[in-house]
């Protein structure tokens, strides 16, 4: 868990906001001057690959003081020295995404998650069951390398049929753009992240590891309501930025009715799993956490507010 923490920071720290900032120029530049978004695509990979190197690197170097002076924790150690190599292809993966997203290939998103879920599945078992905690970061390494291939070969596909090129050229004027509007989305992941990260290092030295599990716990229930909105935003940005091109006096009747359906599917699920929380952290956890209700519970009515 506090592992999952570190390196969420550490993403949110390498990523600059880039991903949304990515999807919304995309969308934007794509039909009206090609040539620049070409020119802003190639910039945006030499920046994204350069701040990916630094900061997995920056990562590894650190590991030993994080694991042993902050956490006092010498299994934290081969967890993140794995994890920056995840890092790297994680930030990476997340601007093809953008990418993906910026053209609006969500079909084509929504299968590579699909298969990817099912290789992630596949390969828990056995690595878990063989190298316990280190077997989790083995399989995200995995799961990451494999869809960063996977997301290689489908972008080279859409500009091969396209008659988009990357020209291998840096501009840092159209870089200063991009990141002038991801500026403020960076800072505000730096202080979502950072604060995850702060709670359970504080639970976690001042409680002890397992006491942190039940926040953990709730977080899990978290993450499942937290889905629903997550799922539905992702496509909703180009396409947003695509209609306001467009048809920009359909846009607020539209946008009103996706907030509309979240809020539709969002808090009755949000209901159901906060009335079934009890049976359902004795299923999956046991009765040694059920000290965890009050926290789940709450945890859940305050993702379906959020």
């Amino acid at each position: 868990s506090i592992f999952s923490q570190i390196q969420n920071f550490v993403l949110a720290f390498g990523l600059f906001g880039l991903p949304l900032a990515v999807s919304r120029f995309v969308a934007e530049y794509e039909k009206k001057d090609r040539p620049a978004l070409q020119e802003i695509l190639s910039s945006l990979l030499i920046f994204s690959l350069s701040a990916a190197a630094l900061v997995s690197l920056a990562l590894l170097a650190f590991s030993e003081t994080v694991a042993l002076r902050l956490y006092g924790e010498p299994r934290l150690i081969p967890l993140i020295r794995i994890g920056s190599a995840i890092v790297f292809i994680s930030l990476v993966n997340n601007v093809l995404k953008a990418l993906l997203h910026g053209f609006r290939k969500i079909v084509l998103l929504a299968r590579l998650n699909v298969a990817i879920g099912i290789a992630s599945v596949l390969l828990t078992l056995p690595l878990v069951m063989s190298f316990t905690l280190t077997g989790v970061v083995l399989r995200d390494a995995a799961v990451a390398a494999v869809l960063m291939g996977a997301l290689f070969y489908a972008l080279h596909g859409f500009f091969s049929s396209s008659g988009l090129s990357l020209p291998p050229r840096f501009n840092a004027q159209a870089i200063r753009k991009v990141l002038a509007f991801a500026g403020p989305l960076f800072l505000a992941s730096l202080f979502m992240y950072g604060g995850d990260l702060f709670i359970r290092s504080h639970l976690a030295l001042k409680c002890g590891f397992e006491r942190a599990g039940f926040f953990s716990i709730s977080d899990n229930f978290f993450q499942l309501i937290y889905f629903i909105p997550q799922a539905i935003a992702l496509p909703f940005l180009p396409i947003i930025t695509g209609m306001h091109q467009a048809e920009p006096e359909n846009l607020p009747a539209k946008a009103a009715r996706v907030i509309k359906l979240t809020g539709a599917i969002t808090l009755p699920a949000a209901t159901a799993l906060a009335l079934l929380s009890g049976p359902a952290v004795g299923l999956l956890y046991g009765a040694k956490y059920a000290g965890s209700l009050t926290v789940v519970f709450l945890m859940i009515f305050s993702t379906a507010v959020l």
